[in-house]
């Protein structure tokens, strides 16, 4: 039986867990009848279309996520089917209709488990956290994870990045343990989970570094001989199951390598790699450092990414194996991705666990270093408070503005009701295009170089925010702004006059 204290331990990674799933489930259904993310159909189209051949046929993401969604539709359509077989459609159907509508029930199914995904993740920071340090450190540290802003805003979308955040967290997990006993299923499960995180997205293969790093840090701290055959055998056989793991998850890069080899289209693989681009060494440097004073803090909620640095400090002076198998990877991964052409959010992703697991240790460092001063306790709520609350209160916000109506669909609604057979519609801007697909039998132009003949009836809608236009002529009759809601600012107008000539803004 359970100890006070130690049910105590497991209620707060309990609540840290519970709170995780909840920020990133609450505004679930944004966007909602509109799928507004340019790749999530592509994710859900190549897990639907397993069902009719294995193979998606094109190797821009790699495939375990597909098959794990089609995995998850398959038990959902057995479900639903047994729900009919029982004739309890009619009784269900009308509290849950989203059930029965094909396809937007299977992005909304995909997007539960990738929010399920990133809130678990928070586990294998705390096993990591707590192997390497202390108790204390890792529920701080899973705390952390659980409020990182862009990882909750992200895990809102049916894509790969979280759920290749999750093997990623697990692989950091067994490589702390590669590090502490040296055993060889540690090796083992350290290698397929880097496998498993390169199927789910490519660069979770950069990650594979942190195997031979704990082997070197071992070794060295026990002062072994680093070509002894027993730990490289077990090292060989990390990278083994690491080849197992990609092969399991994408055994079509080795059944169908042709495809998997092209580098001329999104179909290949390579393709990706050319695709991301890469820039010369000062240019890299350059991306580097505005991405660690600009992107990244903002994604992190500031204060974690503040105590990654800080902790660097302590590693300078402390010189801890422990810190260098956190701190060797996440560099290697901010150095090297610095390196593309296009240095977007999500490519640094892989990151955060080590960032979360950094930030819990230099916290408990802190506590240590406080203990003896007289206003222990006011500290350590200040030192908490400043940890946890900025990244808190942007999860907060970002998951209350997704669970607001966006503007496009405020949009659709408001010509749902408004617009007829009739009337002509001009726009300047793709984002509204999902929307004016439902109204595909009204004539319709994009760009406002074209007008129909003087005197048509219909509207003109303005999501463009890189240009202005002189419309005082002209009655406004609907103004959406993304006040604490997602989607463009848009305008629509009665269609009367012509515009004057636009002003781009500089």
């Amino acid at each position: 039986m359970l100890s006070k204290s130690s049910l105590g331990k497991h209620v707060w990674l309990l609540a840290i867990l519970f709170f995780a799933l909840f920020i990133r489930l609450w505004g679930i259904n944004h966007g909602f009848p509109f799928i507004f993310h340019p790749d999530e159909p592509a994710v859900i189209r190549s897990a639907m279309g397993i069902r009719f051949d294995p193979n998606p046929g094109h190797f821009d993401w790699p495939h375990l996520q597909f098959y794990l969604n089609y995995g998850v539709f398959f038990l959902f359509i057995k479900f639903r089917g047994l729900l009919q077989f029982l004739g309890l459609q009619t009784k269900i159907s009308p509290l849950f209709p989203i059930l029965w509508r094909d396809p937007l029930v299977f992005y909304a199914i995909s997007r539960v488990f990738s929010a399920v995904l990133g809130a678990v993740t928070a586990i294998p920071v705390f096993l990591t956290v707590s192997n390497l340090f202390n108790r204390r450190a890792a529920i701080i540290a899973a705390a952390v994870f659980a409020l990182l802003p862009f990882h909750v805003h992200t895990s809102h979308y049916a894509l790969v990045d979280v759920p290749m955040v999750f093997w990623v967290a697990w692989a950091l997990y067994f490589t702390s343990r590669v590090y502490v006993t040296g055993r060889f299923w540690d090796y083992a499960l350290a290698g397929l989970f880097v496998g498993l995180a390169t199927a789910t997205k490519y660069n979770g293969g950069l990650f594979a570094v942190m195997v031979p790093l704990a082997y070197v840090l071992r070794v060295v701290e026990k002062r072994e001989s680093i070509t002894n055959p027993s730990g490289l055998s077990f090292l060989i056989s990390s990278a083994a199951f690491a080849g197992l793991g990609f092969a399991l998850g994408t055994p079509y890069a080795f059944l169908d390598y042709k495809t998997f080899l092209r580098a001329d289209s999104p179909l290949g693989a390579l393709w990706q790699f050319k695709n991301v681009g890469s820039v010369d060494f000062v240019t890299r440097l350059a991306q580097l450092v505005r991405n660690l004073l600009v992107k990244l803090p903002d994604d992190f909620g500031y204060a974690p990414i503040i105590a990654y640095f800080a902790a660097l400090i302590l590693l300078v002076k402390n010189k801890s194996p422990k810190l260098w198998l956190l701190f060797l990877p996440s560099l290697f991964v901010l150095v090297y991705v610095s390196g593309f052409a296009k240095t977007r959010s999500h490519y640094y992703m892989g990151i955060y666990p080590f960032v979360a697991a950094v930030g819990g240790y230099f916290a408990d460092y802190v506590y240590s270093k406080l203990q003896n001063v007289p206003i222990w306790q006011f500290l350590r709520v200040v030192l908490l408070t400043l940890l946890l609350t900025i990244p808190l209160a942007l999860s907060v916000k970002d998951s209350l503005i997704l669970s607001r109506k966006d503007t496009r669909v405020l949009l659709y609604e408001w010509l749902s009701k408004n617009i007829t057979v009739l009337d002509y519609v001009i726009y300047d801007s793709d984002d509204v295009a999902p929307v004016l697909e439902k109204f595909s039998g009204n004539t319709q132009h994009k760009g406002l170089s074209r007008f129909p003949p003087e005197g048509s009836q219909g509207y003109i809608i303005l999501s463009d925010s890189t240009k202005t236009y002189d419309f005082t002529n002209r009655k406004i009759v609907l103004e959406l702004l993304p006040n604490f809601r997602p989607g463009p600012r848009i305008f629509v107008y009665e269609l009367t006059d012509r515009p004057k000539v636009p002003n781009e803004r500089k």
